[in-house]
């Protein structure tokens, strides 16, 4: 369940830039 701690953790500015727009590209 827990694969992607790295990427499911609440990290900020890497929680969900690496995970839904493709790591820095949200930026």
């Amino acid at each position: 369940q827990r694969q992607g701690s790295c990427e499911d953790l609440p990290i900020p500015g890497t929680y969900h830039r690496g995970r839904t727009s493709g790591a820095g590209r949200a930026q």
